[in-house]
Formats: C-alpha cells, sequence, structure tokens
C-alpha cells in the first residue's frame, strides 16, 4: 500500500541501480492525494551490435606532394576501375597501403611505386610471390615505360604514363 507524504517537498529517487545503457531506476514522486507511486523507467539500450558509423580515412597526400597525374594504374579484368598515380604509392594487402589488392597471394606491403628523375621506377619490398613487369620478375627497382603490365599476385595493373 502506498503511504502519504509531504506535500512540501517531493521524494526524490528512492532506489537507483548504476547508471549506464539499459539499466532501471526507480522514482518516487507523490501525487495529488498525497499518496507516493513509483515508477520504472528504462534508460534506451543500445541494440548489442550497434556500432557507430565511421568513415574510412581519405588517402590523399600532403598539399606539398599534389601534382597532377601524371600516370594512372588501369585494372585488367575491369578497365573501367583505374588509379591515380601519386609522386609514391604503396601497393599491398594492407588496409594502410595507398592502393590496397585484395589478393591473397599479395603481400602486405608488396611494391612501392615512386616518381624518380621524371619517370615511374617500380620497387618490390621482398615479396614472397614475386613482383612482374611484363611476364618479368622485378629484383630491386625497373623504371616503366607506358603500356607496361604490372603483375602483383593474380592481379594485373596496365601502366600508362600520360605526361
Amino acid at each position: 500500500m502506498a503511504q502519504p507524504a509531504s506535500r512540501a517537498a517531493p521524494i526524490a529517487a528512492a532506489s537507483r541501480s548504476r547508471g549506464g545503457p539499459g539499466s532501471r531506476r526507480t522514482v518516487a514522486s507523490p501525487d495529488r492525494a498525497g499518496f507516493v507511486r513509483s515508477a520504472i523507467q528504462d534508460t534506451p539500450t543500445p541494440h548489442p551490435f550497434a556500432r557507430p558509423y565511421v568513415t574510412a580515412p581519405t588517402r590523399t597526400p600532403p598539399i606539398v606532394e599534389r601534382v597532377p597525374h601524371a600516370a594512372l594504374l588501369i585494372d585488367r579484368r575491369d578497365p573501367g576501375r583505374r588509379f591515380d598515380v601519386w609522386p609514391v604509392v604503396n601497393i599491398g594487402r594492407s588496409t594502410d597501403n595507398t592502393l590496397q589488392v585484395l589478393d591473397m597471394l599479395v603481400s602486405r606491403r608488396h611494391a612501392c611505386l615512386r616518381l624518380e628523375q621524371q619517370r615511374y621506377c617500380l620497387f618490390d619490398l621482398g615479396s614472397a610471390n614475386g613482383t612482374f613487369v611484363n611476364n618479368q620478375r622485378v629484383n630491386g627497382a625497373r623504371f616503366l615505360s607506358d603500356g607496361d603490365v604490372l603483375a602483383f599476385g593474380e592481379t594485373e595493373f596496365m601502366f600508362r604514363q600520360l605526361a
């Protein structure tokens, strides 16, 4: 049975559990007749699989390195997929590479494409399955020409020098 309460001061929360998502708290308040009634208030519980929406960081080089794109890598399986070549492009399976290649035969850090002496040079970074240019394995470094076919694992790109 509800007990009468003083009309002068309302009764604060009678009992509380620890706060946080999904917690309940009991709030007691006097009604018009002076009887205390309790109500259980639920705090909203987030869905157990809910995650905040996170966007991938853009991979634009610092302003110092921004130059007009002088070369492209064109996917041989899907020629509509074209990738701009910056002065330095890291190629591999890991997400921290400039060009991420999702191929199990590609190492996490597979190769590096770098602009040197106004020409692009391809470096193999000690990959397990090797880097190939026109079906020839790259040992160390190799300068690229327009139309060269680069192979990383089972993924092939055509190198196009624009300028």
